[in-house]
């Protein structure tokens, strides 16, 4: 027995001699989608989700995911999002880039710092920050503290993502792991 998908519409002169136990006519009615059940046609529901597939078989949307398929996909996004609250950090009451250029920056300053315990030669004192305003670095301790934002930053964000995963692991069903925010 069929499924009841309606294939294609059309006409035909003798439309009952196409008629078999897997193909169904409808005479007198034009059709080019859904499904027929008790000689009657049936729209397709609306789509629950981009994921889901309409089974004709058993007239339902079926997600054909499995669980560890929707948590891959969800711990990419954990991690994603990760990489982006990476990109900044907050000092002194203002948020400052991270992204490569503004960490290349950092560390070679940084460097310096560590090597030789003072600010290198024409540092200008301050860092500007995505507000377009600076602050003021005026010695090696406000260094530090600046630098120790931008580490903690990365540190809290890494153990936020790793406490994320963990709740992550915990969803049991692809519907949990859907509605699971990644942030």
């Amino acid at each position: 027995m069929g499924t009841g998908q309606v294939l294609f519409g059309g006409s035909a002169a003798d439309p009952l001699a196409l008629r078999s136990d897997v193909v169904g006519i409808l005479i007198g009615q034009q059709h080019d989608s859904g499904y027929i059940a008790d000689n009657k046609h049936h729209a397709v529901p609306e789509q629950p989700s981009p994921h889901h597939v309409f089974d004709y078989a058993t007239k339902q949307w079926e997600d054909p995911r499995t669980l560890a398929e929707v948590k891959a996909e969800k711990r990419k996004a954990i991690t994603a999002r990760r990489v982006a609250e990476d990109q900044r950090f907050g000092w002194q009451g203002k948020w400052f880039q991270a992204d490569e250029a503004a960490w290349k920056q950092i560390t070679a300053v940084h460097g310096w710092v560590v090597a030789r315990n003072e600010l290198p030669p024409g540092f200008p004192g301050q860092w500007k920050a995505e507000d377009n305003t600076y602050a003021s670095i005026p010695d090696v301790d406000a260094w530090w503290s600046f630098y120790g934002a931008a580490i903690a930053r990365g540190a809290a964000n890494f153990a936020h993502s790793e406490a994320r995963k963990a709740a992550l692991d915990a969803c049991t069903t692809v519907a949990e792991v859907d509605d699971f925010s990644p942030w």
